[in-house]
């Protein structure tokens, strides 16, 4: 708490002050040390608040004055203990001994290990192939521990087994891949189709090309048309066609070529009658506008040749005679043209086509199955025939030897031949990891798997073994110690916990001690101060207060156990807390003053003639400051106060308000 503006005088009545300028050291002169804190203890008695000492449990009760013991730098060596007690208790806890316990455990499997005799073994490589850690000569223990390749799931264990039964799983093999073929039945229908040409394939190819072009020629020339002629890149080749007549090729050009002269000609004609055409059109429309023009006077003659047709009439419908004529000599020209043309394909081109198709029966070509053989890749064909091999299975009487869509293979037939083949096992005897291991180990080669023999994995076995065992030495060694420094951590830590529990124990046992002997010094004052103040004892017997376990407790009966304060009336609680504060004051205040709140409010309860008898007898040194509203009972105190030559006066507090304000 921080004071302000505190002002010394000389005495009450002079009118000149100095400022304190050490406030709180001032007052621990005048007052005494912790004054503050003490205050509602041992210097002022209030009617409500001061109850709540009372009212709390026995442990807080004791807590609330302990400071006044002076046991503060006994409970700070407590406290000091008990948090290295617990810091050491750290270092030797159950989960400590856990680590000490599981060490031990782990040396005993090592010595367990070491105790089998492991002779110095060549090193081995049992895969040339693959790079497997634990296949290498330096290899090291703690890339894969000892559990993952020697336990009864371990790596070793499993290969060896795979290599015992190699047999048994080849066989099982043998059956999976039969299994597999008797439920591809194409693969089965495509390899026995087709496998037989497999030789032939470059000239069956060359078959289907000619095929091929042949069809190609025969469309060709069966939409052959005027359009051909027209496209100047039309072409027709023969070159890879000399089964067809040498003299009806020359035939083909030459009437091409007549065709392709005519259509030129054709195309020139019609365009100058088109032209002609057009300006025969111009002309006659001249010519009729001149007629409708009455001041013009036209003749018959014509404006192009000078023949004079008598009358314009006449001079037009010739025109239009020879417009007709020369339309009549194109449309000649165009009808000799596609005579010949049809003439062409007639005599030609059909004869053409009657050798290629007779040619295409010649060579007998079966495309469709052409097509589906050559799709398939040969790579195809090798793997399956590797495939019967493995199984043992002549595929070769049941090849197809004829090149057509007809061609069937009885496939259900082969069901019962494929199984026949089967070899006989008990399913049991394989295991879920055989399949996984010869990928992993012998990338599904049977070659690489029988190369490795049992004695190949025994020498493995042993010389991992003795490799770990060399390791294991080593460990051991570290192991014990590290055992040996944890032990003597452990033991130094247990042994130091034990002490300072001990000590922590002998301190606390000795603050109670005190702590029932200080509390045991203010018994018999209490006991006097309240058997005097309260209502129901002023014959003498007053209250006993005990120091019990960690709390504070008033009892009325030595005998009895509970607390008196959960059976008293506030009037009691008042004068009890009011005995109980007069005892503390007795034997631990350092300063004279004390203040009591109206102790006449409970008046029916207080013995006030005891109160005040007690208060003159035993208190006639203190400044003791007593408010109460009863005017009756201010003057009954004073009264009382001055027949013992004791100084006492009366303050109102209202009209000394009103003197000092007005």
């Amino acid at each position: 708490m921080v004071y302000t503006n505190f002002m010394k005088k000389n005495d009450f009545e002079s009118e000149e002050s100095n400022f304190i300028q050490n406030e709180v050291e001032y007052l621990s002169q005048i007052l005494g040390h912790n004054y503050n804190q003490n205050f509602q203890f041992l210097n002022y008695i209030e009617q409500e608040d001061s109850l709540f000492l009372l009212r709390s449990q026995d442990k807080n009760r004791k807590q609330h004055i302990s400071h006044l013991f002076n046991v503060y730098e006994f409970e700070n060596k407590i406290v000091k203990i008990d948090k290295l007690k617990n810091r050491i208790s750290e270092l030797c806890n159950a989960e400590k001994k856990s680590e000490i316990d599981n060490l031990k455990e782990s040396m005993l499997k090592i010595e367990k290990f070491l105790a089998n005799e492991f002779n110095n073994t060549e090193y081995i490589k049992l895969f040339s192939e693959k790079e497997i850690s634990w296949d290498l000569e330096e290899f090291n223990f703690q890339s894969n521990n000892y559990e993952y390749l020697f336990n009864e799931d371990g790596v070793i264990p499993k290969l060896k087994k795979l290599v015992e039964n190699k047999e048994l799983f080849k066989s099982y093999i043998r059956n999976e891949k039969i299994n597999r073929l008797i439920s591809d039945t194409e693969k089965i229908e495509n390899f026995l189709l087709y496998y037989n040409f497999l030789p032939l394939k470059e000239s069956l190819k060359e078959e289907k090309n000619g095929f091929i072009r042949i069809n190609k020629m025969i469309e060709d020339l069966t939409e052959f048309s005027i359009e051909n002629i027209k496209d100047d890149s039309f072409e027709i080749k023969f070159e890879d066609f000399d089964f067809i007549d040498e003299d009806l090729i020359l035939n083909f050009n030459e009437g091409y070529e007549s065709l392709n002269n005519r259509l030129k000609e054709l195309d020139e004609l019609e365009n100058i009658y088109s032209k002609i055409n057009e300006s025969r059109e111009k002309l006659v429309d001249s010519i009729k506008k001149l007629k409708d023009d009455e001041n013009n006077e036209i003749t018959g003659t014509c404006f192009l040749c000078g023949y004079d047709w008598s009358n314009i009439d006449d001079l037009l419908e010739n025109i239009e005679i020879q417009s007709l004529n020369l339309e009549e000599m194109t449309t000649s020209k165009s009808k000799i043209f596609n005579e010949e043309l049809i003439n062409f394909k007639e005599d030609i081109i059909f004869s053409i086509i009657e050798i290629l198709n007779q040619k295409i029966i010649e060579i007998k070509v079966d495309i469709n199955f052409l097509n589906k053989f050559l799709s398939i890749d040969e790579v195809f064909f090798n793997n399956v025939k590797k495939e019967f091999e493995s199984i043992d299975f002549d595929y070769r009487e049941h090849l197809n030897e004829t090149i057509s869509s007809d061609s069937l293979i009885e496939i259900e037939k082969f069901t019962p031949i494929l199984n026949s083949l089967k070899i006989e096992i008990e399913l049991d005897g394989i295991e879920s990891y055989y399949r996984e291991f010869f990928t992993q180990y012998f990338d599904n080669k049977f070659d690489l798997l029988n190369s490795i023999k049992i004695e190949n994995f025994i020498q493995k076995e042993n010389y991992l073994k003795y490799k770990y065992s060399l390791l294991q030495n080593e460990t051991l060694d570290k192991n014990k110690q590290e055992l040996h420094n944890k032990e003597d951590k452990f033991n130094n830590a247990k042994t130091l916990e034990d002490n300072l529990k001990n000590l922590s124990n002998i301190y606390k046992k000795s603050l109670k001690e005190y702590q029932k002997k200080v509390i045991k010094d203010i018994e018999i004052i209490f006991h006097i101060y309240s058997g005097r103040i309260m209502q129901d004892f002023q014959g003498g017997l007053g209250l006993f207060i005990f120091s019990d376990k960690d709390g504070i407790r008033f009892q009325t009966n030595p005998s009895k156990t509970f607390d008196a304060v959960f059976s008293m009336s506030s009037g009691q609680l008042s004068a009890l807390i009011i005995s109980f504060t007069l005892a503390l004051h007795k034997k631990y205040s350092q300063n004279k003053i004390i203040l009591i709140d109206d102790p006449v409010q409970t008046m029916d309860e207080i013995n006030i003639a005891g109160f005040i008898e007690l208060l003159r007898n035993e208190f006639y040194s203190n400044q003791l400051v007593i408010s109460t509203h009863e005017d009756m009972a201010s003057a009954y105190m004073r009264y009382k106060f001055k027949n013992y030559d004791l100084t006492q006066k009366r303050i109102n507090l209202k009209s000394y308000s009103v003197n000092h304000n007005g």
